[in-house]
């Protein structure tokens, strides 16, 4: 074949793998660009006050969806500033989502999944938690008066620094949570799981502990004046 005719054969096939390129290329940033459309208009009504609860979820499994060529990573749900009061949320998975700021008052949330959620200033007043998962959550600086904790579990949470003066937390779960200068006074923490529960310098006075189980717990500087002990003996 005369190199005149090659040469031109290559010229093509060249011009023509190019002109594909450029097509998937481009096809490739629209997808991309309709994508971020659409997440964009989505993160606008989260915190619009105009998501329905199937929405939320829908919008959290398209980012948990793990994307080519990153196959191996998964990403984790942005649903900071969402408004979700008095939403009925009971036993959905939102597990590892970033709640930050996000407004859950007298939200149903029994038997929601939250573990390793970040709920870091969340509004979670009046919210029913009854059974739900938080454990490894981040609810620093949370706002939980009110909240209902029955058979929550909180192992590993962290809830260093709240105000759950006078909670009722009889038997749920806290082990090996950081409850650092956690505000207890007069609390229920009756046969409570507390194994490992860091409470240095936690405000305990005439809370209830009997029958918990404090095996490993560090109390260093806890105020304990009155507190019902686990053994049944009162703190002097």
């Amino acid at each position: 074949m005369p190199d005149a005719v090659v040469a031109a054969l290559i010229s093509l096939v060249g011009t023509f793998a190019v002109a594909i390129i450029a097509y998937v290329g481009g096809f490739r940033r629209e997808v991309t660009r309709t994508s971020r459309e659409r997440m964009r208009e989505a993160r606008q009504r989260l915190i619009g006050d105009r998501m329905q609860t199937s929405e939320v979820m829908s919008f959290i499994q398209s980012r948990r969806k793990r994307r080519f060529p990153f196959i191996w990573k998964q990403s984790w749900p942005d649903l900071s500033w969402i408004i979700l009061k008095e939403a009925d949320l009971r036993n959905l998975d939102l597990r590892g989502c970033n709640l930050y700021h996000a407004n859950l008052c007298k939200a149903d949330l029994r038997g929601v999944d939250l573990r390793q959620a970040d709920l870091n200033r969340a509004d979670l007043r009046e919210a029913n938690l009854s059974d739900a998962n938080l454990s490894g959550a981040n609810l620093n600086r949370a706002h939980l008066h009110g909240a209902i904790l029955t058979g929550a579990d909180l192992s590993w949470a962290d809830l260093s620094g709240l105000d759950l003066n006078r909670f009722d937390l009889h038997g749920v779960n806290l082990a090996y949570a950081n409850l650092r200068a956690i505000e207890l006074r007069a609390a229920n923490l009756r046969e409570a799981d507390l194994r490992g529960v860091n409470l240095s310098g936690a405000y305990l006075s005439n809370a209830d502990l009997s029958g918990a189980d404090v095996a490993g717990g560090n109390f260093n500087g806890a105020d304990l004046r009155g507190t019902i002990m686990p053994d049944g003996t009162k703190h002097a």
